[in-house]
């Protein structure tokens, strides 16, 4: 479970603590990740709606998927993101029938102003391999990138690599790839373009994306 506090300060305390386990290197081999899930959400009037969908890799076959509602416990703030959608991917993630090795989260990780975006946070909490994967920069600077797909560029903050820069098709904008948990910034930019087929997105997110804002469209009333 994730504790939602109350009061901005008590969250970004909680969220000091929490970044204090973080693991920045590879616990997994590449090689022997072959289950990868995306994870996102979407919203009702008064609810998040997360859902998690499992590939298979190199494949790309949808194994599972799952969705779960709660009521939003915390306000939108800029960097604590995780407060508001955790319990729901938490629940998301009790739901699924098979296991994923890693997964990728529609946000940040290390690349945060505290080193703990939504990718870090939810993959501590969830003890599992994670990556950030955000359409834009909370932090830092990135290096000029070329126009082709596989085209890539740091990003820094300051003297500290938080992040890569990725093209993942031709002319279209860039993906900002950071690590979240029990990965380094190697591995997170393999998986992330081993997953990244169709869509400007990885597959698992692109799925979970179009999952979750169906299904947010049914007015879902608080599901667990």
């Amino acid at each position: 479970m994730i504790d939602v506090p109350t009061a901005t300060k008590a969250a970004i305390e909680i969220q000091w603590q929490i970044c204090q386990k973080l693991i920045r290197e590879k616990v997994v081999d590449t090689a022997k990740i072959h289950l990868v899930a995306g994870a996102d959400a979407a919203y009702t009037t008064n609810e998040v709606i997360a859902g998690i969908t499992v590939m298979s890799v190199p494949q790309l076959k949808v194994e599972c998927m799952s969705i779960a509602a709660e009521k939003v416990q915390f306000p939108y703030i800029p960097g604590l993101l995780a407060f508001r959608e955790g319990p729901a991917v938490i629940s998301a993630y009790e739901k699924l029938e098979q296991v994923p090795d890693v997964i990728l989260f529609n946000g940040h990780g290390y690349a945060h102003p505290r080193r703990c975006g939504l990718a870090s946070h939810l993959g501590i909490l969830l003890d599992i391999p994670s990556i950030g994967v955000a359409d834009k920069l909370m932090v830092g600077v990135s290096g000029t990138i070329g126009a082709d797909r596989g085209s890539m560029a740091p990003v820094d903050d300051g003297n500290e690599r938080i992040a890569m820069s990725v093209r993942t098709k031709e002319n279209a904008r860039p993906i900002y790839i950071s690590i979240g948990h029990k990965v380094d910034l190697d591995q997170a930019v393999d998986l992330v373009i081993a997953t990244t087929t169709r869509h400007r997105i990885p597959e698992p997110l692109w799925l979970t994306d179009q999952y979750v804002r169906k299904e947010s469209k049914k007015g879902i009333i608080f599901m667990n």
